[in-house]
C-alpha cells in the first residue's frame, strides 16, 4: 500500500512513474473515477480503466465507439450470427456422421436394453435449452422404469443448498444402465435432437427443469447457447467439479467462442470418456 487516493498525485509524481497507471477502484468507489482522474491530468502518464469497476469484468468486456462516444460492451446474446451458422452447419454434419458410424451399436444397446430390464429403450425427459425454452431430450434409458418418481426417496430437492445434485451408486441404475452412463453410450441419441436444432454436438450442459428453476441470475447465462452433447464442464471434471466451476467454464466457453473450441472440446472427450472419470 503506497497510500490513499486523496495523494495520487504525490504518489504518482515520488514513484517518478513515466508511463501509465492503471486504475483498479471496486464498485462502491465508482464515484471517485473523475476525482482521481483529475488528479494525474497534468501529469504525462496514460491512464487505464479495470472493466472490474462495474462488476463485470468475467464476462470479458469490450471498447467499441459510438459517434465519437466511448461504450463498453458488457454484454452480448451468445454467439455472432457468422459463428452461429458455421456452429449449425458442423453440428448437422457431425451428427449425421455420427449415426451413421454409430447405427449398428445403436441397434445392439437397444436390443440389450430391452433383455435387461423392463421398460422402453429411450429415456425421455423434458430439459431446458436456448434461452430457456424447452425440449425433450432422448437418450438410452439406464435406470428402472418409474425411476423419477422414485427420486423423491433418494434426496429432497427443496434441502439442496445449491441447484445441482448427483447420485453415487444411484440403485435406480440398471446393471446395463451403469456401463452406458460410464462410456457415455447413453446419450448417443441425444444426435437426433443436435439434427432438430434443440442441442449442438458441444455447449453447456442439457439441465433439468426443476434445476433452473432454482438458478440465479448468474447461472441463467449459461443458457444463452444451445446445450450440448459434450462441453467444458464434460472434459473438465464432469461431476466431480463445484457448480460455480461447471458455470464459470461454460459462460467463458460461451463469451470466448470459436469453431476451433468446439473441434478441441470433441477431441478432449474421447480420452474423457475412456476415463470414466466423473460419471455416475
Amino acid at each position: 500500500m503506497l497510500g490513499s487516493l486523496d495523494i495520487v498525485h504525490e504518489i504518482v509524481a515520488t514513484m517518478q512513474v513515466d508511463d501509465e497507471v492503471i486504475i483498479a477502484l471496486p464498485p462502491t468507489a465508482h464515484s471517485r473515477l473523475v476525482e482521481t482522474l483529475c488528479q494525474v491530468e497534468d501529469i504525462p502518464v496514460n491512464v487505464r480503466v479495470v472493466p472490474d469497476l462495474f462488476g463485470v469484468a468475467y464476462i470479458r468486456p469490450h471498447v467499441e465507439d459510438l459517434w465519437g462516444i466511448p461504450l463498453i460492451g458488457i454484454r452480448q446474446t451468445g454467439v455472432a450470427m457468422s459463428d452461429a451458422i458455421i456452429k449449425r452447419v458442423f453440428d448437422i454434419v457431425g451428427a449425421i456422421l455420427s449415426l451413421l458410424i454409430f447405427a449398428p451399436l445403436m441397434l445392439i444397446v437397444a436390443i440389450l436394453i430391452r433383455l435387461d430390464s423392463k421398460g422402453p429403450v429411450l429415456f425421455v425427459q423434458k430439459r431446458v435449452g436456448e434461452n430457456g425454452q424447452p425440449f425433450k431430450i432422448y437418450k438410452f434409458r439406464t435406470m428402472v422404469e418409474g425411476s423419477e418418481e422414485k427420486l423423491k426417496e433418494l434426496i429432497n430437492l427443496d434441502a439442496l443448498t445449491e441447484p445441482v445434485f448427483k447420485i453415487k451408486n444411484d440403485p435406480r441404475v440398471t446393471r446395463l444402465g451403469r456401463i452406458l452412463r460410464r462410456t457415455s453410450i447413453d446419450e448417443l441419441p441425444q444426435l437426433f435432437n443436435v439434427l432438430r436444432g434443440e442441442m449442438s454436438l458441444v455447449g453447456p450442459r442439457p439441465e433439468e427443469t426443476q434445476m433452473v428453476n432454482r438458478y440465479n441470475s448468474w447461472q441463467r447465462r449459461r443458457l444463452m447457447m444451445k446445450p450440448g452433447m459434450t462441453g467444458p464442464m464434460q472434459v473438465n471434471g464432469r461431476g466431480d467439479l463445484p457448480l460455480d466451476e461447471r458455470i464459470k467454464l461454460e459462460v467463458d466457453y460461451i463469451y470466448s467462442y470459436s469453431l476451433w473450441t468446439d473441434i478441441e472440446i470433441l477431441l478432449k472427450t474421447i480420452p474423457t470418456v475412456i476415463r470414466g472419470k466423473g460419471s455416475y
